[in-house]
């Protein structure tokens, strides 16, 4: 069965209004059809498709749904309009999930995701999630607890690393 991701991108920059007018006219197509390629790139036979598209204008955000987080898809379209972005995936099913940020200027993407591995230990009992002596009342507190210290640890680890 396929576990279907929820990805949520803010972009950033003076662009972004522009690439948003885009996404806005594609989350307003028929609800009952895959989000396609309305001029994203012009001059282009480059296809892409958004299920689900949400777009919130007001803070430059869009949500949909894929099987699977398309990353490199959002750093095509983001190089190619020169917006950064935010964003975060979630796994509507299961545990994982991700934050990162890409800057188009330096190409960079820092990506912190976390998979089922991650949550080992974890056990679901009496509809409560039990993990490491502490309880989390839902699956969402407690992979916002277990992100924030992955995130912590790594940040962590990379002054240490500094400090040498």
């Amino acid at each position: 069965m396929t576990d279907w991701c929820l990805m949520r991108v803010k972009f950033l920059g003076k662009n972004s209004k522009k690439i948003m007018r885009k996404f806005d006219f594609m989350a307003n197509q028929d609800q009952r059809l895959p989000k396609k390629n309305v001029g994203l790139f012009p001059q282009s036979d480059l296809e892409l498709e958004f299920m689900c598209l949400i777009s919130r204008n007001n803070i430059d955000l869009i949500e949909y749904v894929v099987e699977e987080p398309n990353i490199d898809t959002l750093k095509i379209i983001a190089d190619y309009y020169k917006v950064s972005f935010e964003l975060y995936h979630t796994a509507v099913n299961g545990y994982e999930v991700g934050y990162g940020e890409y800057t188009y200027e330096k190409k960079a993407l820092e990506l912190l995701a976390l998979d089922e591995l991650d949550f080992y230990g974890c056990v679901f009992k009496n509809s409560v999630y039990h993990f490491e002596g502490e309880i989390y009342p839902n699956k969402y507190s407690l992979r916002k607890y277990i992100w924030e210290r992955a995130y912590r640890n790594q940040k962590i680890d990379e002054i240490l690393q500094n400090i040498d």
